[in-house]
């Protein structure tokens, strides 16, 4: 299992999330991610990679992306952002 390391950013975008559920289901990928940090997707909207970068992967908690890189060498999952789905272009 890799260990998540969470940015400042995405902490304070999960604290705002007023749904219990959808916390839930947040901290449930980011289980699952931890133990499989491939499972997400790659980034390909522009506003994102020139945000993130372009080697961060996004794992899908409607309604929310989680953006996060998988750091091989340290088996390590940096967690950086928690955005809400529908602003995302």
């Amino acid at each position: 299992m890799a260990e998540l390391v969470s940015d400042k950013e995405f902490l304070e975008e999960w604290a705002r999330v007023r749904s219990e559920a959808a916390s839930k289901r947040i901290e449930r990928m980011l289980e699952l991610i931890a133990s499989m940090p491939d499972v997400g997707s790659a980034i390909t909207a522009d506003s994102l990679r020139v945000a993130y970068g372009n080697n961060l992967l996004k794992a899908l908690v409607d309604p929310y992306q989680i953006i996060y890189e998988y750091d091989r060498s340290q088996n390590t999952v940096f967690v950086y952002g928690l955005l809400y789905s529908p602003t995302v272009r």
